[in-house]
Protein backbone atom coordinates (compact mmCIF):
# COMPACT_ATOMS: atom_id res chain seq x y z
CA UNK A 1 0.00 0.00 0.00
CA UNK A 2 2.89 2.17 0.32
CA UNK A 3 4.23 1.86 -3.01
CA UNK A 4 0.66 2.20 -4.48
CA UNK A 5 0.00 5.62 -2.30
CA UNK A 6 3.50 7.10 -2.60
CA UNK A 7 4.55 5.83 -6.65
CA UNK A 8 1.51 5.47 -8.06
CA UNK A 9 1.57 3.18 -11.22
CA UNK A 10 4.19 1.62 -10.03
CA UNK A 11 5.61 -1.63 -11.82
CA UNK A 12 6.62 -3.88 -8.95
CA UNK A 13 9.23 -6.56 -9.09
CA UNK A 14 9.38 -8.71 -6.62
CA UNK A 15 12.68 -11.24 -5.41
CA UNK A 16 12.44 -13.38 -2.70
CA UNK A 17 16.19 -14.60 -2.01
CA UNK A 18 16.68 -17.70 0.29
CA UNK A 19 18.82 -18.52 3.86
CA UNK A 20 21.76 -20.25 1.26
CA UNK A 21 23.08 -17.00 -1.04
CA UNK A 22 26.18 -16.34 -1.78
CA UNK A 23 28.51 -14.06 -1.73
CA UNK A 24 28.77 -14.35 -5.80
CA UNK A 25 25.76 -14.72 -6.36
CA UNK A 26 24.55 -11.53 -4.68
CA UNK A 27 27.40 -9.97 -6.47
CA UNK A 28 25.65 -11.26 -9.68
CA UNK A 29 22.12 -10.40 -8.62
CA UNK A 30 23.29 -6.90 -7.63
CA UNK A 31 25.42 -6.29 -10.66
CA UNK A 32 21.67 -7.11 -12.77
CA UNK A 33 20.26 -4.98 -10.51
CA UNK A 34 22.90 -1.73 -10.70
CA UNK A 35 22.08 -1.70 -14.43
CA UNK A 36 18.12 -1.38 -14.17
CA UNK A 37 18.81 1.42 -11.11
CA UNK A 38 17.98 4.63 -12.82
CA UNK A 39 15.84 7.93 -13.05
CA UNK A 40 12.25 7.01 -11.72
CA UNK A 41 13.40 3.60 -10.15
CA UNK A 42 13.55 2.87 -6.29
CA UNK A 43 15.18 -0.29 -5.02
CA UNK A 44 13.45 -1.80 -1.54
CA UNK A 45 14.78 -4.33 0.40
CA UNK A 46 12.44 -4.71 3.40
CA UNK A 47 14.08 -6.72 6.14
CA UNK A 48 13.64 -7.59 9.93
CA UNK A 49 16.11 -7.19 12.30
CA UNK A 50 17.10 -8.96 15.82
CA UNK A 51 14.19 -11.15 16.60
CA UNK A 52 12.60 -12.71 19.70
CA UNK A 53 15.16 -10.86 21.72
CA UNK A 54 15.06 -8.70 24.86
CA UNK A 55 15.40 -5.40 23.79
CA UNK A 56 19.16 -5.27 25.31
CA UNK A 57 20.35 -8.18 23.75
CA UNK A 58 18.42 -7.34 20.48
CA UNK A 59 20.20 -4.04 20.59
CA UNK A 60 23.56 -5.95 20.85
CA UNK A 61 22.63 -7.93 17.66
CA UNK A 62 21.57 -5.23 15.88
CA UNK A 63 25.46 -3.15 16.50
CA UNK A 64 26.72 -6.62 15.52
CA UNK A 65 24.60 -6.20 11.96
CA UNK A 66 25.41 -3.21 11.67
CA UNK A 67 28.91 -3.59 12.08
CA UNK A 68 28.87 -5.98 9.67
CA UNK A 69 27.07 -4.08 7.37
CA UNK A 70 29.20 -0.88 8.01
CA UNK A 71 32.53 -2.92 6.70
CA UNK A 72 30.66 -4.72 4.27
CA UNK A 73 31.86 -8.47 5.79
CA UNK A 74 29.24 -9.97 3.76
CA UNK A 75 30.46 -13.46 4.48
CA UNK A 76 29.62 -12.42 8.53
CA UNK A 77 26.38 -10.95 7.28
CA UNK A 78 25.43 -13.75 5.03
CA UNK A 79 26.21 -16.65 8.27
CA UNK A 80 23.74 -14.45 10.76
CA UNK A 81 20.14 -15.90 11.60
CA UNK A 82 16.91 -14.61 12.61
CA UNK A 83 18.59 -13.39 15.93
CA UNK A 84 19.91 -11.11 14.20
CA UNK A 85 18.04 -10.38 10.94
CA UNK A 86 15.66 -12.37 8.91
CA UNK A 87 17.34 -12.00 5.69
CA UNK A 88 20.81 -10.97 5.17
CA UNK A 89 20.90 -12.00 1.59
CA UNK A 90 18.77 -8.95 1.19
CA UNK A 91 20.74 -6.58 2.56
CA UNK A 92 23.62 -7.50 1.12
CA UNK A 93 22.34 -7.31 -2.87
CA UNK A 94 21.13 -3.98 -1.82
CA UNK A 95 24.03 -2.39 -0.49
CA UNK A 96 25.67 -4.13 -3.33
CA UNK A 97 23.74 -3.21 -6.32
CA UNK A 98 23.43 0.66 -4.69
CA UNK A 99 27.26 0.67 -4.65
CA UNK A 100 27.51 -0.65 -8.04
CA UNK A 101 25.21 2.09 -9.24
CA UNK A 102 26.75 4.73 -8.23
CA UNK A 103 24.57 5.92 -5.42
CA UNK A 104 27.48 6.81 -2.57
CA UNK A 105 27.15 6.13 0.96
CA UNK A 106 24.27 5.08 2.97
CA UNK A 107 22.39 6.85 5.66
CA UNK A 108 20.63 5.10 8.41
CA UNK A 109 17.56 7.03 9.04
CA UNK A 110 15.76 5.40 11.69
CA UNK A 111 16.31 2.33 14.30
CA UNK A 112 13.96 0.76 16.73
CA UNK A 113 12.22 -1.92 17.89
CA UNK A 114 9.06 -3.21 19.16
CA UNK A 115 10.37 -2.84 22.86
CA UNK A 116 11.29 0.98 22.57
CA UNK A 117 7.68 1.38 20.43
CA UNK A 118 5.64 0.19 23.35
CA UNK A 119 7.93 1.00 26.36
CA UNK A 120 8.90 -2.03 27.46
CA UNK A 121 12.05 -3.77 28.24
CA UNK A 122 10.14 -7.56 29.06
CA UNK A 123 9.13 -8.04 25.38
CA UNK A 124 10.42 -9.97 22.82
CA UNK A 125 11.27 -7.55 19.89
CA UNK A 126 11.75 -7.28 16.30
CA UNK A 127 13.94 -4.20 14.77
CA UNK A 128 13.82 -2.23 12.39
CA UNK A 129 16.51 -0.01 11.03
CA UNK A 130 15.79 2.22 7.89
CA UNK A 131 18.75 3.00 5.45
CA UNK A 132 18.62 5.67 2.19
CA UNK A 133 20.92 6.09 -0.50
CA UNK A 134 21.18 9.29 -2.37
CA UNK A 135 22.58 9.73 -5.43
CA UNK A 136 22.65 12.60 -8.22
CA UNK A 137 21.02 11.59 -11.55
CA UNK A 138 23.16 12.94 -14.31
Amino acid sequence: PYIAYHLPGARVVPIILHRGVTVAEARRLAGALATRIGPGAVLIGSVDFSHYLPRAEAAARDRETLAAIGCRDWDTLLAMGNDHLDSPATVAVVFMAMAAAGAGEPELVAHANSGDLVGSDGVETTSYLVFQFRRVLR
